[in-house]
């Protein structure tokens, strides 16, 4: 519905796009005791100062063979770069760099322009310098020196804060590929952000910057999760599980179910990561259920958690435990949120076992169309 409230326009050959939520989460943070005009003008400055951000990721990815694309949205910006998968890491540091560098030369920028609009002609420069910080510090600043504030302060204030070395930071960039290969840098970069981000949340709570320290806050809890999922994944690919699901997968797509079973279980029952070891159980399940065996196929597909489940599985695994009834409301769920015709096929066969015949010819109606 809000896709007709993107913004879309180009750079040169960059193509950017602004989403709603960028103009509506910048126009909230500004919106703390300015008024309405004051508001605009800030949202107008947090626009150029991101796109001038984004636009410097996006020249150094071109200059390194990319096609970026920048994207502008609720929580800021993001260039995705494009670039070949044969750039070197350091490469990848200057791309990472190049984005806080132009907020750094267009605050510049504006200071000396601000040291041309905003103090007395022929005064030493020093002096002008000293003139500007004095304007920008008043409390009854003319509009365009608020202007220069907030342009200042999102330039060169949060460039810096960019550079924090945590992910998903230009900093934690930085980082990860200082740091090491691409996995062994991507994990170590994980630990100094579960360090570093705490740190910088406290202080920045402790200096009144409460936005900053949620901000980090979430940075923090978002790093741990990344770093368990990273070491759970090592440690799954390191035990052959990763190789062996693709060997599982191969042996359920030719039929041989006994195999299929045998390579999953383990990984079913012994991966560390989540994921993983759902999607095992999974295929498990589908190879027990093709032996005739859905009781089992149900037992092993117990753990995995509601909101992961197959839903078709499911119901089929209890329509061939004789649990019709079970069945339909599982068989109902997938159907409705569109798994296709096995789905409904299953549903029909599971309501004519509960003897709702009408409703099984409307759920053979809906398999028809679904195949069609």
């Amino acid at each position: 519905m809000l896709s007709g409230l993107v913004l879309k326009f180009r750079v040169g050959s960059i193509p950017i796009r602004v989403e709603p939520g960028f103009w509506l989460l910048s126009a909230v943070l500004g919106w703390t005791g300015r008024g309405v005009a004051d508001v605009l003008s800030w949202v107008g400055c947090v626009f150029v100062a991101v796109l001038c951000h984004e636009l410097g990721h996006a020249i150094a990815a071109r200059a390194y063979g990319g096609k970026p694309e920048v994207l502008l949205y609720a929580m800021g910006g993001l260039t995705f770069p494009k670039t070949p998968d044969s750039i070197s890491r350091g490469a990848h540091v200057m791309i990472s760099l190049a984005g806080p560098i132009a907020g750094f030369i267009f605050g510049g920028v504006v200071f000396v322009g601000a040291m041309f609009a905003l103090t007395h002609a022929g005064a030493p420069w020093p002096e002008r310098a000293r003139e500007v910080f004095a304007v920008l510090g008043s409390e009854n600043a003319p509009p365009v020196a608020r202007a220069v504030k907030d342009l200042l302060w999102i330039n060169l204030g949060w460039g810096a804060v960019n550079l924090f070395p945590v992910i998903p930071l230009d900093g934690g960039n930085v980082a990860r590929m200082v740091l090491g290969s691409e996995e062994e840098g991507y994990i170590r970069a994980l630990y100094v952000s579960v360090v570093v981000g705490p740190l910088v949340a406290v202080a920045a709570y402790l200096s009144g910057l409460v936005w900053a320290a949620m901000l980090f806050a979430l940075f923090s809890m978002s790093a741990v999760r990344q770093l368990i999922d990273s070491i759970s994944r090592r440690a799954d690919r390191m035990a052959g599980h990763e190789e062996n699901i693709k060997l599982a997968t191969a042996a359920l797509e030719a039929g041989d179910y006994e195999e299929a079973s045998r390579l999953a279980r383990p990984i079913a029952e012994g991966a560390k990561n989540a994921g993983l070891r759902y999607g095992a159980t999974h295929v498990l399940a589908i190879a027990l259920l093709e032996l005739g065996r859905p009781q089992e196929a149900l037992a092993a597909i117990k753990p995995v958690p509601p909101n992961q489940v197959d839903e078709t599985l499911v119901g089929a695994c209890l329509l061939a435990a004789g649990r019709a009834p079970e069945a339909v409301a599982h068989l109902e769920t997938a159907a409705r949120q569109g798994a296709g015709k096995h789905a409904w096929e299953l549903l029909a066969d599971a309501l004519e076992k509960t003897g709702e015949t009408e409703r099984a010819a409307e759920a053979r109606a809906q398999a028809r169309s679904a195949g069609e």
